[in-house]
């Protein structure tokens, strides 16, 4: 198929090859191909109710589109853009006919549109991948039920917790992802018969095009309709809070897979070993995903960049839009998946595990509310606690194992010896934190209950 534009009537040389290649649509510009034979379809049928074609033009012209879209599943083509190609390769089937397509319609609604009914479809398939992750942390929460980790504040050792706790946390992030996918689908609007900007004059009806779209919405004014890129910012801001999320559960796995904190595996299958150190089992997986999830971070900052101060309406600029979002897209859902295959393999290194919670720093919280239980205030109970950890320190015992006399000198209180050695079992600590959103096991419970509802 020879090379296609839709304009060339006022010119009286071709593009230079090196424009040629320059301004071109690039390989994004392929994955709108289904979405604009969608949109074609439906605008033939709004310029047959128009009456700009006759009901036979406008079967002849469905019909070659039907064709067109089964012999191009995937388009490989020289033409300026993915809409040049659908008009050339509808020219080949239906003849001149294909050139009453373009009535009514420009390039600039016509990308808009092709991008919207792509997100459509890319919200529900990022929705679902989110799903996955989600149900691998919900079955894992259930697998590992009273298994009991420290949680850090500061990469220090703040409390216990139920590491199904800990898994949920990350589970409910993702569901505010999920709930921002399913918001940002729900705005899409049809910017149909926007045209160039400033709509048109032919009787094309925008509500029958966005209609048979199934698009609920139809921008009201025809200039936003052509320099608005919201619906792409946010797709890429979406991407940037997945981002942040398997980041954040990246580095916490490589943290609690070294030697120094040795709690948690990562699955074998996952890792990599070193060229020189035969011991050497390296979260590899974890640490690319630690480093990839800049670049989701970095799309939303990339696209608000290039459309910084764009004069009205279409500027070429705007293309790059879809250069943006296409790379990070197939980024995005790699990592979507090596991460839910990391969460199903993940183990807890019990051992470890065990002597991290003899660490009697963990239960100081406890000990304190205990004291305000008692009767203390606040204040007063964190800093008869505070200095019985300083003399625990001078002393180089262990909270649990200071004398009883020097325990009720420091804490102020009388608290009997049975009460004061049990504050230091883990069980005991995780299951006292009955408030809402604590980690005792009947809140765990509930919240593996609420996100199983919610698949």
């Amino acid at each position: 198929m020879a090379r296609a534009q839709f304009w060339g009537g006022r010119f009286e040389k071709g593009p230079a090859e090196e424009m040629w290649e320059f301004s071109r649509g690039g390989k994004a510009d392929r994955f709108l191909y289904p979405y604009e034979i969608e949109a074609t379809r439906a605008h033939v049928k709004a310029l047959a109710k128009a009456g700009l074609l006759s009901g036979e033009e406008a079967q002849k012209i469905l019909a070659g589109l039907e064709k067109i879209s089964k012999l191009y599943s995937s388009p490989d083509y020289e033409e300026e853009d993915v809409h040049s190609f659908v008009q050339e390769a509808l020219r080949e089937v239906v003849g001149s006919l294909a050139d009453k397509v373009h009535t009514a319609r420009s390039r600039n609604d016509l990308v808009a549109g092709d991008s919207i009914l792509m997100l459509r479809d890319w919200y529900g398939g990022v929705y679902d991948a989110l799903s996955r992750l989600q149900d691998a942390l919900v079955e894992k929460a259930k697998d590992l039920k009273g298994k009991i980790i420290p949680s850090y504040t500061h990469l220090q050792g703040a409390q216990v917790v139920y590491f199904s706790h800990y898994l949920l946390s990350y589970a409910f992030a993702i569901e505010r992802i999920k709930e921002l996918c399913t918001f940002f689908r729900s705005g899409l609007s049809s910017p149909f018969t926007a045209c160039a900007g400033a709509g048109t004059s032919l009787p094309v009806s925008a509500e029958d095009i966005a209609g048979e779209l199934g698009l609920s919405r139809i921008y009201e004014n025809s200039m936003d309709a052509i320099a608005n890129r919201d619906y792409f910012l946010d797709a890429l801001y979406v991407m940037g809070r997945v981002g942040l999320i398997l980041s954040r559960m990246a580095e916490d796995w490589i943290m609690y897979s070294s030697n120094e904190f040795g709690f948690l595996r990562i699955p074998e299958e996952f890792s990599t070993g070193s060229s020189i150190m035969p011991h050497k089992r390296n979260p590899d997986s974890m640490e690319l995903m630690r480093a990839r999830s800049v670049e989701l971070m970095l799309g939303l900052t990339r696209l608000l960049t290039i459309l910084k101060a764009l004069p009205m309406t279409y500027n070429r600029d705007m293309q790059e839009d879809k250069e943006v979002f296409f790379s990070l897209s197939a980024l995005l859902f790699q990592m979507l998946g090596v991460c839910t295959s990391v969460i199903k393999g993940l183990e807890l290194v019990e051992e470890r595990l065990s002597a991290l919670l003899e660490n009697d720093y963990l239960y100081a919280t406890d000990i304190m509310e205990v004291l305000i239980k008692m009767g203390l205030d606040s204040r007063r109970a964190h800093m008869a606690v505070g200095r019985l950890v300083r003399r625990a320190e001078k002393e180089g015992i262990r909270l649990r194992d200071l004398p009883m006399d020097l325990v009720r000198k420091e804490l102020l209180v009388d608290i009997e010896e049975g009460v004061y050695r049990s504050l230091f079992d883990p069980v005991r600590s995780v299951e006292s934190k009955t408030s809402y959103n604590g980690t005792a096991w009947g809140n765990v419970e509930r919240q593996i209950r609420l996100l199983e509802g919610r698949r």
